[in-house]
């Protein structure tokens, strides 16, 4: 994005910022753009200002004019999560570090190449993790309509492993009645008892594995999930990353709660998860989907967005097809009811 900087004094430009910010609650993207390109020239304003040019290039579709705006604000002012975050956010302290990244141009599900779809600030989303990068540029593939993130940390395993935001470990026992009707359909199809939970989180899903007479397992990248759930309910959990687990025998039921998100490469554990499984057996996913209806409806304002650990986002057809390739028939497709915007897909090995 082309700058033109001219001199402003600073009562000009707190007033030009202010008239920008109306205009921006107004709807009126173009008056505010206005504003903040004059604002650029105060350098007080400046890291503000290109914040709101980034979010305002995002819904014009310019997503790379949009992530380069978000850096040049973090240049700019490396303290900058102080002036965007509540003073009792979790970030509120960060400063800005650009991590060593695995750069991506090709879709991990096809590998054809992508363009740049969106870009977002993720700073001030509560599960924001440093030595993640806070600007996130997301790469589109047409081909097969699937979203990845274009770049994630070179130690992504151990990031995972040791950011483990404690209101995730707290149970949330109002998911029970929403998540039982699931646990009952995949008993119903399961082709016998045994059953695995990757990523385990505070163990609602697990809970309800057992009250409905399955032999658990699970497993958690985070240790201190991985604790937690072994010790409230009694049963093995191993804290490892999924490529790493082997197990030695083959399970009737694999479910993936919100995790395939999570994983930088999720044809492989898809793959992984077939090996796993008996003829026959039973894989339950659950994964934000980005053509979904809340995500239709929000655009911009849905929070996956910004998620930093959420590097891949599905459609129903990029899931379908990495499902179908990898040897499942899927059987069944919902509407999360507890999760805005994602999707549950059951899908059954058949080769």
């Amino acid at each position: 994005m082309a700058e033109l900087l001219t001199t402003i004094a600073a009562e000009e430009a707190l007033r030009r910022f202010r008239s920008a910010e109306d205009s921006l609650a107004s709807g009126n993207d173009t008056a505010a753009e206005s504003h903040y390109q004059a604002v650029l020239a105060d350098p007080g304003l400046r890291p503000l200002a290109l914040v709101r040019l980034g979010e305002i290039a995002n819904r014009q579709g310019r997503a790379e004019d949009s992530a380069d705006c978000h850096r040049r604000a973090f240049e700019a002012e490396p303290r900058l999560a102080a002036r965007i975050t509540p003073a009792d956010h979790g970030c509120h302290g960060y400063v800005y570090q650009r991590p060593l990244e695995v750069e991506l141009t090709h879709c991990p599900l096809c590998m054809q190449e992508g363009r740049p779809y969106r870009a977002f600030n993720l700073v001030t989303n509560i599960d924001f993790i440093p030595g993640f990068d806070p600007v996130r540029l997301w790469m589109r593939c047409e081909a097969c309509e699937h979203l990845f993130a274009s770049a994630y940390p070179v130690d992504l395993a151990n990031l995972l492993a040791a950011g483990c935001p404690e209101h995730h470990r707290y149970v949330k026992a109002d998911l029970l009645p929403s998540l039982a009707p699931i646990v009952g359909e995949l008993r119903r199809k399961s082709p016998g008892d045994r059953w695995l939970e990757v990523g385990v989180g505070a163990g609602e899903l697990t809970a309800l594995a057992l009250e409905f007479g399955f032999e658990v397992e699970g497993l958690d990248i985070r240790t201190a999930y991985a604790e937690s759930v072994e010790e409230r309910l009694g049963v093995s959990v191993q804290a490892v990353d999924f490529q790493d687990f082997e197990p030695g025998r083959t399970y009737d039921t694999l479910v993936m709660g919100d995790v395939l998100e999570h994983i930088a490469l999720p044809t492989e554990s898809i793959e992984k998860a077939a090996r796993l499984l008996t003829d026959g057996g039973i894989l339950w996913v659950s994964t934000p989907n980005y053509q979904s209806a809340f995500s239709r409806l929000v655009r911009d304002l849905d929070p996956m967005w910004r998620v930093c650990e959420h590097l891949n986002y599905f459609s129903s057809r990029s899931l379908r097809t990495l499902l179908e390739r990898s040897g499942f028939d899927v059987e069944d497709y919902r509407v999360s009811s507890h999760y805005f915007g994602s999707m549950e897909v059951t899908a059954r090995k058949v080769r």
